[in-house]
């Protein structure tokens, strides 16, 4: 039967008779064509025509098996052939073949291909354990006669077994296979590097890429095995990364990972490469595609204090600020931010830290902290607002990024060597120095769930000085696969992602509130140092941590707070940029006022207080001036500072300077100053007055107990008239009484004419006189009529004392004094001054000083006095109060 039949049983047919009839060249020959020619390729394919060919796997012919071998191991490439063979042979005849034939050209070298595509599968990767693969792998790579292209199957094999079969785990490490791999790793390395040539760059890779994957575990042992003798095998790892291998990089990351390996990869120069490579990224950003392992291995090795020294000795502290000031780095921000949390008990690497800037830094993210808490509490907010839990989801998994379930999650180390390491579940508070710095959770692994951009295809290696056999070389599939390392799809994890995947990694624990601690640890420190430290009490710095306060509630921030403000270095500094004034808009604002006056009545910080006053520059005599009322509580004191050092002068400068940045501030200073001193309104005499509701019996009335009038009608200065009852005057009044029935000109008149009354006085006064109530809630500011102004109410006073009325003069008075408020103090001041009514006057600018109001309550009622004519009038009336009672020396 002709292969070039249409018919798709011809080949199998072929193939199936030339066995029947035991014909070596017929089998060779139909075998080359199903390898050579891809649509027969897949005609067998789907006649499972593979059967037959796993049954040659027991042919007593090299060439056929070493051709049966390759079809079968291109075969394996595909998922769906995988799961159709179901032939448990295949995986005893593959490792028979390894086990007791000789290696030849190429024998070996295709059956361990094989072997690696079908480790891809868990059902054959399981069969070709329980056939003894690994110990026959292991004779392959232990063996020194080993040739290039085997040695190269042989491993990519291993690598796969480990990845798909946790069960082969204890057998390679029993077998030292790992420790095996990694001498062949350091021989090819120093056999490269002898002969300058790119000979062994396959090999290098290869065992990369095997001990990466060997390394993706908790369990020490694979990392061990790697060490090599004399840490060989570290020492050569981090020259490969010198040489800016990702795949380097990417192992030397995952050993990080497992704190038992990070002393000794300290130990061979792991530290100064990575600061190396870190600060060529920084001037050159092609290095940048895998810079996130580099910052995640720098930052692991910070846990360890011989690598902490090693670190702070080559530059490594300035290395990390410089990172969490750029911008482009931010998803690095977290880790770096903890990484530096493990210095903070070493005072020459705090010193470092502050010479290099930290301050600013940390201010940053303070400024991004706060941002955080609002978006956190704007998204709650709306996720408590809608009954979608679909959406609270996406929103959640959208600040971070999901943590995968994978078994080869690091754990928590602890040496029993000693605390050299700091991967510790223990938390830690900023409120004692001596504590131990809090671990954080393992860095998240940089591995990508999708599937890599390498090709799915199992390489078959060729070595010029090795592989001679031409014959093999001629298919053109397999001809392209001698030069390309691409492995099975999901084995080589961590292969270079497009820009988009990239943008996915981020490099954050999967808590945001970790970062914003670990900020907080690191300014916690600062503000336990002693000496002054630049920046720390600056304006930016307070607004930024009192901005996170506001919005965190976090009770670390005020703590830190507290530290700076009772630092007496930071005593002036703080004064000066008004903290003073933002500390009272804070929470427990008394308490941090209470600190600063036990501050300012020291020695020292009193000194500084003087001194600026009396030296100081303009800017800063005010900024002291008008800070001192709330800062000193002693009045000889307070005179020293206001009167003889010329602080009071300079508050009631700012008080006429309604531009003043101060002004503000003045007024709120000048009424602290009077109750500091103790000032208070003094007490207008009144005298008892009668029942509201009791009225004289001789005033005639009608059965309902409603006064019976006898009108008079009352001529006004102002051409106005007012009608009132001649009976209830004449009662409530001797003097009317004598005017209106009285032989005066007026007697019996109807209408009577009154001088120096106005007509809201006097219909204020008669309403008193008729026993109205007068409720707080006749507001001047609520009522549109007149007769309830405070000036009305005034005038009524001063009616009743004229006109004898002390029942309603008291009542009047009192009420006068009840209704005055910060809306109308300038009006009833003006009255006052108007109507020659000293006492009342000084009343009304004691109760704007002392008066219990709020600071928007205050400047309001200051602003009306500031806008009148009469201002300058005020303000000595002020100062003549304030003034008398600092200098009272009684």
């Amino acid at each position: 039967m002709s292969r070039k039949s249409n018919n798709k049983l011809a080949i199998v047919s072929e193939l199936s008779g030339h066995i029947g009839a035991g014909s070596k060249t017929g089998i060779l020959a139909s075998l080359t064509a199903i390898k050579n020619d891809s649509k027969t390729f897949e005609l067998f394919i789907a006649d499972a025509g593979l059967d037959i060919v796993i049954k040659l796997l027991k042919y007593q012919s090299s060439k056929v098996l070493d051709t049966a071998l390759s079809i079968l191991a291109n075969a394996f490439l595909k998922g769906s052939v995988r799961e159709q063979v179901r032939e448990s042979m295949i995986a005893n005849n593959v490792v028979w073949i390894i086990k007791n034939l000789g290696p030849g050209l190429t024998l070996h070298c295709r059956a361990c291909r094989l072997i690696g595509n079908m480790a891809d599968s868990k059902r054959h990767t399981k069969a070709l354990c329980k056939a003894g693969v690994i110990p026959a792998l292991n004779g392959i790579i232990s063996d020194a006669k080993t040739n290039t292209p085997t040695l190269l199957m042989a491993i990519r094999a291993i690598r796969n077994i480990w990845s798909i079969n946790e069960q082969s785990h204890s057998e390679i490490l029993n077998l030292n296979m790992i420790k095996s791999i990694t001498d062949i790793l350091v021989t090819s390395k120093s056999k490269q590097q002898d002969t300058s040539s790119n000979k062994y760059k396959d090999l290098i890779e290869t065992c990369l890429k095997a001990l990466r994957s060997f390394a993706d575990t908790s369990n020490p042992r694979p990392g061990e095995q790697m060490r090599g003798k004399d840490l060989c095998g570290y020492q050569c790892i981090v020259e490969l990364c010198k040489t800016n291998s990702r795949i380097s990089f990417q192992l030397l990351y995952k050993l990080c990972r497992v704190a038992n390996h990070r002393p000794g990869l300290g130990s061979v120069g792991v530290v100064e490469c990575l600061i190396d490579f870190l600060k060529i990224k920084r001037t050159n950003s092609t290095a940048s595609s895998f810079s996130r392992e580099v910052i995640a291995s720098f930052c692991l090795l910070s846990r360890e204090a011989v690598n902490r020294l090693r670190i702070r000795d080559d530059g490594g502290l300035e290395l990390m600020l410089n990172l969490l000031a750029d911008m482009d780095n931010e998803a690095y921000h977290p880790a770096l931010l903890h990484a530096l949390t493990q210095f903070v008990y070493d005072e020459n690497s705090i010193s470092i830290m502050i010479k290099n800037g930290i301050v600013p830094v940390l201010v940053d993210r303070l400024r991004r902290m706060a941002l955080d808490v609002r978006l956190e509490t704007s998204s709650s907010s709306s996720a408590d607002n809608t009954s979608d839990s679909g959406s609270t989801s996406r929103k959640r998994s959208a600040r971070s990024p999901p943590r995968k379930n994978n078994s080869s999650e690091v754990k928590y180390n602890r040496i029993s060597s000693g605390r050299f390491s700091l991967d510790f579940p223990s938390q830690w508070s900023p409120s004692s120095s001596t504590s131990s710095p809090t671990s954080s959770p393992p860095l998240p692994d940089y591995e990508h769930d999708n599937p890599t951009d390498e090709d799915n295809y199992s390489p078959v290696c060729s070595d010029t000085e090795d592989w001679n056999d031409e014959d093999n070389l001629t298919n053109l599939e397999e001809a392209d696969s001698l030069k390309s390392f691409a492995s099975v799809g999901g084995k080589d994890e961590m292969a270079d992602l497009d820009e988009d995947q990239e943008n996915d990694l981020v490099m954050e624990t999967p808590e945001v509130n970790l970062s914003h601690m670990w900020t907080l640890i690191l300014l916690t420190e600062l503000s336990l140092w002693n000496d002054p430290i630049e920046g720390l009490a600056d304006s930016a710095t307070i607004q930024a941590l009192t901005a996170y306060m506001e919005t965190s509630k976090n009770f670390r921030a005020p703590s830190i707070l507290n530290r700076i403000i009772k630092n007496h270095v930071y005593f002036l500094p703080l004064l000066l940029q008004g903290f003073v004034f933002e500390a009272q808009l804070l929470d427990n604002s008394q308490d941090y006022l209470k600190i600063l006056c036990n501050i300012a009545e020291s020695g020292g910080a009193f000194g500084d207080l003087a001194a600026t006053l009396l030296r100081g520059r303009e800017a800063d005599k005010h900024i002291v001036a008008v800070s001192v009322p709330f800062l000193v509580k002693s009045r000889d004191r307070l005179r020293l500072l206001l009167d003889n050092y010329g602080g009071l002068e300079l508050i009631f400068k700012l008080l006429t300077d309604r531009k003043h940045l101060l002004n503000d501030n003045a007024v709120l200073s000048i009424c602290q100053l009077a109750n500091a001193l103790g000032i208070e309104p003094e007490t207008i005499e009144k005298r008892s007055f009668a029942d509201k509701d009791n009225r004289d019996s001789s005033v005639p009335m009608d059965q309902d107990g409603i006064i019976v009038k006898n009108n008079v009608t009352f001529e006004l200065d102002d051409g106005g008239t007012v009608d009132a009852c001649r009976h209830l005057l004449c009662i409530k009044s001797q003097v009317f009484s004598a005017m209106l029935d009285g032989n005066f000109y007026e007697g019996g008149k109807k209408r009577v004419r009154l001088q120096n009354v106005s007509k809201d006085g006097f219909i204020m006064l008669y309403l008193a006189a008729s026993g109205h109530v007068f409720s707080n809630n006749d507001d001047d500011d609520d009522d549109d009529d007149n007769k309830f102004k405070i000036e009305a109410l005034l005038d009524a006073v001063l009616l009743a004392d004229r006109f004898l009325m002390i029942n309603e003069l008291d009542k009047l008075t009192e009420t006068s004094l009840m209704r005055i408020s910060y809306c109308n103090l300038n009006r009833a001041w003006n009255w006052a001054r108007d109507n020659d009514c000293g006492e009342f006057k000084t009343y009304c600018v004691t109760n704007f000083l002392t008066k219990k109001l709020s600071r928007q309550q205050r400047l309001s009622a200051f602003s009306d006095f500031i806008g009148d004519k009469n201002f300058n009038e005020f303000l000595d009336d002020v100062k003549k109060i304030v003034t008398s009672q600092l200098l009272d020396r009684h």
